[in-house]
């Protein structure tokens, strides 16, 4: 049980690694491949990775080879705004691109308000989930 009485999860591995490997370069090993299964995820979901319609190799490698520096751009714009702007996503990310590459009627005052409007409704659901871990507590005042 963690802290908060919650169960905490368990992960299994099986690998065929030599046996002198050390367990900690295996969990290494392993807790790295959530982060390229969270980039194909953001590939696929944003950068149209799971839309290429072809009939060989070829086209599929030219297909993920285009994805791949827009991954890169994704990534770079996120860490360049991530003091300013924590919550950019992905796909706002594509948003943006596609406001400032493009004759969109929208003004960049009414992206910069879209985009702090949901930075604030993610923030109100990052506190949201963290309140149902948290005790209930009695109110101090009657409720009137």
């Amino acid at each position: 049980m963690d802290k908060n009485g919650q169960a905490e999860e368990i992960s299994w591995t099986l690998s065929n690694a030599p046996a002198e490997i050390p367990p900690v370069r295996l969990v290494t090993m392993a807790r790295g491949r959530y982060f390229i299964e969270r980039g194909f995820q953001d590939a696929k979901s944003t950068l149209g990775l799971a839309e290429y319609q072809s009939r060989g190799w070829r086209a599929w490698h030219h297909h993920a080879a285009l994805v791949m520096p827009a991954m890169l751009l994704q990534l770079r714009e996120r860490l360049m705004h991530a003091d300013e702007h924590s919550l950019l996503s992905n796909a706002e990310v594509v948003e943006l691109l596609r406001h400032i590459l493009s004759a969109w009627a929208m003004t960049p005052e009414e992206v910069l308000r879209q985009l702090q409007l949901r930075h604030k409704k993610r923030q109100a659901a990052i506190h949201s989930a963290r309140r149902v871990h948290v005790p209930f507590e009695q109110p101090t005042e009657p409720f009137r």
